[in-house]
C-alpha cells in the first residue's frame, strides 16, 4: 500500500505543479495584469540556472568547518534583522482590516482594562491574547510603543522559520546547502515584504517547518521515551498553529497518512497517530474552558460567528479579481441571514449548479492560479493599506508603483523556479520507481493538502505564506536529488 500511496502522491504532485508552472509562465496575472509573460518567463529561466549552478558547485565544495558556518550563520541573522526592521519600519502600516482588530484589541486591555474581540472571527481570538499579554508585560516595564514591539517580534518569528529551515537542510543534507537554502530567504518575498503586518501569517510561519523538523526526528529516533516526548511537542505545536492558522493543520494530516502507509507495525502508527491527537484534544478542550472562564458572557455573541459553510460559499465565488477571494458581498449576506448555515449551503448548490462541469473546472484552475502564481503572495496589497511613510520603496512594492512591476517579476520568477524543480525532482522519483515514503513525499503531501484546502476554502496567495518554509525546504531536497541523479548517471555511463 505504501508504493501505491507514495506513487499516488507523486503523480498527483506532477499534475498539478505542472500546471501551476504552466499557466504561471503563460497566463497574465490577473490581480497585477500588466505582468509581461516574456519576463516571468526570463525571470524564471534565470532563477533556475542560477540556483542550479550554485548549488552543484556547492556540491563539489568541502564541507564547511563548524566556526566558519556558527560566523556566517550569526552574521546573516544579524544583518537581515537589520535590513528587515528598516524595511518594515519604511513599509509600516496603519494596522486595519482584521489584523488592525487584533492590535486594537489587544491594546485596549492594557489602556483600557477591555478585551474588546472581533466576535465574526473567533479564530483570531488567540493571537489577540498572545499580543495582550506581550503588550500587558511590556507596559509594566514601560514600553507603550506596541506597534514597533509587533513588527520585532514578527520579524523573530519569521526569522526563526529561516532557522528551522536552517536545521532540517543541515540534518538532511549537510551544512554547505543548510546555509544555501538560509540565503535563499532573501529572495522570496515573505521574509521582508510581510515584516511590518505582524499577523497570523507570519506569526504561524515557523509551525508547519517546526512540524517537519520534529517529523523527522522521530523517524530517525529509536527511543521510545524520547519519540513520546517528540509526539507530545508535535501536539503543542499543532494545537498552537491551528490556533493561529487553521490551514497549518494539514500538515498533521499529511503527517498522519505518511505513517499510516509507512512499512511499520500497526502498534507503531497507532502510537504515532494517537499521542499528538490526544495532546491536540487535551490542549482544545483546556482552552475553551479558559476562554469561557475569561469571558463568561461569550456565547451572547456566538451568533455573530460566521460557519464553516461562509467560507466555503465565498471560495465559490467568482466576483473579484481573486476568484475565491474575500466577497463583501458574501459577508453582508451572510452576517444578515437568520439561518447563516441554510443560506449558505443554498448559494453553495447554486454556484455549483450554475456553471456545470466545464464551467466549474475552469473556475478551480482558475483559483488554483490566482492563488499560487503569485510570487509576491499578496503582499503589495496589504501594504497599500493605510501606509505611514512615503518611503522610496513604495516605487517598488505597491501596485501603483512606477517599478512594481520588476519587484512582482523578481519574486514571482524565483517562487515558478522552485516549483520547476519539485517538479523534476517528483518526475525523477516516479522514472526511478522510488517506493519509499520519504522526507519528499511528505513535503508534496503537505503542499498537495494545502491546495485541496485552498481550492474549497476562501483564498489568496497570502494564504500560503506560512507553507513558503516548506517549499524552501523541498526545493533544496528536489535540488539535491536533481544534481545526485545527474552524477549518478554521469558514473553510470562511465
Amino acid at each position: 500500500m505504501g508504493k501505491i500511496m507514495n506513487r499516488i502522491i507523486n503523480i498527483v504532485f506532477v499534475l498539478v505543479f505542472g500546471f501551476i508552472i504552466l499557466g504561471g509562465l503563460f497566463l497574465k496575472n490577473r490581480l497585477y495584469g500588466s505582468s509581461n509573460q516574456l519576463i516571468i518567463i526570463a525571470s524564471t529561466l534565470l532563477w533556475g540556472v542560477l540556483l542550479f549552478v550554485l548549488f552543484k558547485k556547492i556540491s563539489k565544495t568541502k564541507e564547511i568547518s563548524n566556526k566558519k558556518k556558527n560566523i556566517i550563520l550569526a552574521c546573516f541573522f544579524i544583518i537581515f534583522f537589520i535590513i528587515q526592521l528598516i524595511v518594515a519600519k519604511q513599509l509600516q502600516v496603519i494596522p486595519s482590516w482584521d489584523f488592525g482588530n487584533n492590535y486594537q484589541a489587544a491594546k485596549s486591555f492594557v489602556t483600557n482594562g477591555d478585551l474588546y474581540l472581533n466576535y465574526v472571527y473567533p479564530n483570531n481570538y488567540f493571537l489577540t491574547f498572545c499580543l495582550a499579554i506581550v503588550y500587558k508585560i511590556s507596559s509594566i516595564f514601560g514600553y507603550f510603543d506596541f506597534e514597533t514591539l509587533s513588527i520585532i517580534i514578527n520579524i523573530i518569528f519569521i526569522d526563526l522559520s529561516i532557522f528551522l529551515i536552517y536545521l532540517i537542510a543541515k540534518k538532511l543534507i549537510g551544512t554547505n546547502y543548510a546555509l544555501f537554502a538560509t540565503f535563499m530567504c532573501l529572495f522570496i518575498s515573505p521574509f521582508l515584504l510581510y515584516t511590518p503586518i505582524f499577523y497570523t501569517d507570519t506569526l504561524s510561519m515557523f509551525v508547519p517547518v517546526l512540524m517537519f523538523y520534529i517529523f523527522i526526528n522521530i523517524n530517525e529516533n529509536n527511543s521510545k521515551k524520547k519519540n513520546i516526548l517528540l509526539l507530545i511537542c508535535l501536539g503543542v505545536v499543532t494545537f498552537i498553529g491551528y490556533k493561529l492558522k487553521g490551514s497549518t493543520f494539514v500538515t498533521i494530516i499529511a503527517m498522519f497518512i505518511i505513517w499510516l502507509f509507512q512499512n511499520s507495525s500497526i502498534k507503531e502508527k497507532i502510537f504515532k497517530i494517537l499521542i499528538p491527537t490526544f495532546i491536540v484534544i487535551i490542549l482544545m478542550i483546556s482552552y475553551n474552558i479558559v476562554l469561557n472562564i475569561a469571558l463568561p458572557n461569550l456565547e451572547k455573541y456566538e451568533d455573530h460567528n460566521l460557519p464553516i459553510t461562509h467560507y466555503l460559499m465565498m471560495g465559490l465565488n467568482d466576483e473579484g479579481l481573486i476568484y475565491g477571494g474575500f466577497s463583501q458581498t458574501d459577508f453582508t449576506n451572510t452576517s444578515h441571514s437568520k439561518d447563516k448555515v441554510a443560506y449558505n449551503l443554498e448559494v453553495i448548490k447554486e454556484r455549483i449548479s450554475k456553471r456545470k462541469i466545464w464551467g466549474n473546472i475552469k473556475f478551480y484552475a482558475i483559483k488554483t492560479l490566482d492563488t499560487w502564481a503569485d510570487g509576491n503572495y499578496f503582499a503589495s496589497e496589504k501594504l497599500n493599506r493605510k501606509p505611514i511613510n512615503n518611503s522610496p520603496l513604495h516605487a517598488i512594492v505597491l501596485p501603483n508603483g512606477k517599478y512594481f512591476d520588476v519587484c512582482f517579476n523578481f519574486y514571482t520568477g524565483i517562487v515558478l523556479a522552485m516549483y520547476v524543480f519539485m517538479l523534476i525532482s517528483c518526475v525523477v522519483d516516479l522514472k526511478n520507481k522510488t517506493n519509499l515514503l520519504d522526507n519528499k513525499t511528505l513535503l508534496r503531501c503537505v503542499l498537495l493538502g494545502i491546495w485541496l484546502f485552498l481550492l474549497i476554502w476562501e483564498t489568496r496567495s497570502r494564504y500560503l505564506v506560512d507553507f513558503v518554509p516548506i517549499m524552501i525546504v523541498l526545493t533544496v531536497l528536489s535540488l539535491y536529488s536533481i544534481v545526485n541523479f545527474e552524477k549518478n548517471k554521469l558514473t553510470n555511463k562511465e
